[in-house]
């Protein structure tokens, strides 16, 4: 089996087809929540976190989990315009998994981990967004989900 690049984000278009990676496991289980929740990830240090406008039972009913897989580094290299710049690796070539880690759930493979997570309200998922500090103070107002 290889994984094959694919169209990517907006921003991003001008590179072509790209297949994404992280280093980080808790990074890619992020990314595994449902792709129709209004959220945001980040990372602070070696802290990872999951905000999403949603409650926990809404994110469950959605929650299909996913694949991890772990690859080969030496294809990939980072752009200057990634989100997350040395946290977000790309490759414009097919490649071959050497391991991979299915979860039922994302909050599963979140939690395992250790991504903090929060449910919160549309309001203060704009106020994280639009905080000087990436809403770093008004996460430690909250109580992870997980």
């Amino acid at each position: 089996m290889q994984l094959d690049p694919h169209t990517n984000e907006k921003h991003l278009s001008h590179y072509g087809k790209l297949l994404f990676a992280t280093p980080y496991k808790s990074m890619a289980a992020m990314f595994l929540a449902p792709k129709t929740l209004d959220n945001e990830m980040m990372r602070f240090g070696d802290r990872f976190v999951y905000v999403a406008a949603t409650s926990p039972k809404e994110f469950k009913q959605q929650d299909t989990g996913g694949t991890i897989y772990e690859l080969p580094n030496a294809q990939f290299s980072t752009y200057s315009d990634l989100n997350m710049p040395g946290t977000e690796y790309v490759t414009k070539d097919p490649v071959v998994p050497i391991k991979k880690y299915r979860y039922e759930s994302a909050l599963a493979a979140m939690k395992e981990n250790k991504v903090e997570v929060y449910f919160v309200d549309e309001s203060t998922l704009r106020a994280i967004r639009s905080a000087d500090d990436h809403g770093l103070i008004i996460l430690k107002s909250l109580a992870s989900h997980i």
